[in-house]
């Protein structure tokens, strides 16, 4: 299971977990405050109802306590009175009040049931003969308690709805505030597999920190754009300076090995200059074929090109080179139509790199199938070897230029361009290439074209 978050997930989690926190606390807040400012405001009321029914009582003391009609019921607050000794008299007490409960002065207190709460308030009156009576006030909280109750039912439902509201705002929320990284990185995948840099990042209107990260990205690009045509361009002036040099060195080679009177130690010495000057003279080809390419104005040379004879002829031209290691070469053609429009230079250079790929890291007496099939209007071309394989951490390196792989590889003489050439041409013919290997035991290219037109072809 992967454990890493991504940004937006990680900001919608701190953000939901935030809002329910704060969001939680202040209605907790307000939960208790209302409750306790509610029972607070009951008590003020009891105490109030209570004194009210004292004044009424030494307004009009004739009334009060002898009528057996008192029934004293104000804003839920039911009034009673009581005698010195606790018993009795008149007025409403609750059904489930204990009638008896003992009286306590100016002191509100909570008495309760398994069913019901009440606040009790008591208060001592004097009348004017010296008597002494009690004034009850009873008011029942019970309505709170279940308000309360019903508010936290409501509460635990609707807060798991409040959560996932939460964070739909806050993702969707972070999603609109981070799209310019996605599309940052999106560009910037773009850049990675079609290796173009002279693509940009749009310019935010927000000047804000993606809106730099931006500008600074754009400016590494025109940095690094810059670093690398300055780099393809002394390639070619320096394949282009050696090219004579070189040239003029094969010559004389040539003419020596084939016009002088050599002894065996002359004729052996010039030959390790003339291998090494074609060694030289091959990696100038390649640097200037490389170079040529690359260019933003390059444009292949559509030709029409028989892929069955271009093959069966490179195959051919490759048996010798193939039988110093005694490598057989299979070609198996299965095109139904070879003819097939696109530039045979680099065509040739395709078929050439990647057989002569195979013989040099091939195993003595190994054997290479060449195989040409159609699918579905595509062309594929499928390079099978026995050889000594590629390992797995270097198979996404292999297209890089003037990488070999390791020692078992490097032994073989070679620049680390051929399969660079190779991916490069099939990109120029709209084509695709993948690899598999297994190391010690062999390697698979196949390459996928599809068909093109020529320009004339296009507009007509």
């Amino acid at each position: 299971m992967n454990k890493h978050k991504s940004i937006k997930t990680k900001i919608t989690l701190w953000y939901t977990l935030i809002i329910l926190l704060f969001m939680g606390i202040a209605l907790a807040g307000a939960f208790i405050a209302s409750e306790q400012y509610s029972k607070d405001e009951m008590k003020e009321e009891l105490i109030d109802e209570v004194g009210d029914l004292e004044e009424d009582i030494k307004s009009f003391p004739d009334y009060f306590p002898n009528t057996d009609e008192m029934t004293y019921f104000d804003d839920g607050i039911m009034l009673s009175l009581y005698d010195s000794k606790g018993n009795y008299v008149s007025g409403i007490v609750p059904d489930d009040f204990p009638i008896d409960h003992p009286h306590v002065k100016t002191e509100v207190q909570e008495v309760a049931n398994e069913t019901e709460s009440w606040y009790v308030y008591d208060k001592v009156v004097v009348w004017s003969d010296g008597s002494v009576f009690w004034i009850r006030g009873i008011n029942s909280y019970s309505s709170i308690a279940h308000l309360v109750e019903k508010l936290t039912r409501w509460i635990l439902f609707l807060f798991p709805l409040l959560i996932f509201f939460t964070a739909f705002i806050g993702y969707r929320m972070t999603s609109r505030a981070l799209k310019p990284v996605q599309e940052m990185t999106d560009l910037v995948n773009t850049i990675k597999e079609s290796s173009n840099l002279s693509l940009r990042l749009p310019e935010l209107a927000s000047k804000d920190e993606l809106a730099y990260l931006s500008n600074t990205f754009n400016d590494l690009l025109s940095s690094l754009e810059d670093q690398f045509v300055r780099e393809k361009q002394f390639s070619s002036d320096a394949a282009h300076e050696l090219r004579t040099p070189i040239s003029v060195i094969l010559s004389h080679c040539e003419y020596m090995l084939q016009d002088m009177d050599l002894n065996d130690e002359q004729r052996e010495e010039i030959e390790i200059v003339y291998e090494k000057g074609m060694h030289m003279s091959n990696l100038v080809d390649a640097l200037l074929m490389i170079t040529r390419t690359e260019k933003k104005n390059y444009k292949i040379n559509m030709d029409d090109i028989d892929l069955s004879a271009l093959a069966e002829s490179i195959v051919e031209d490759m048996r010798s080179e193939a039988d110093e290691k005694d490598i057989t070469i299979k070609l198996v053609d299965q095109l139904e139509d070879p003819e097939y429009t696109g530039d045979m230079t680099l065509m040739v250079r395709l078929f050439t790199n990647l057989i002569s790929n195979s013989i040099k890291y091939g195993k003595q007496s190994g054997q290479l199938l060449v195989q040409m099939r159609e699918e579905n209007g595509l062309i594929q071309l499928l390079f099978d070897d026995n050889g000594i394989g590629i390992p797995k951490d270097s198979l996404e390196k292999i297209w890089d230029r003037f990488y070999q792989v390791e020692n078992s590889r490097s032994q073989n003489k070679g620049f680390g361009l051929g399969l660079y050439m190779v991916n490069r041409i099939v990109q120029l013919h709209k084509g695709h290439i993948e690899v598999s290997s297994t190391f010690g035991e062999g390697t698979r290219f196949v390459i996928t074209l599809p068909r093109l037109k020529k320009e004339s072809e296009k507009n007509a």
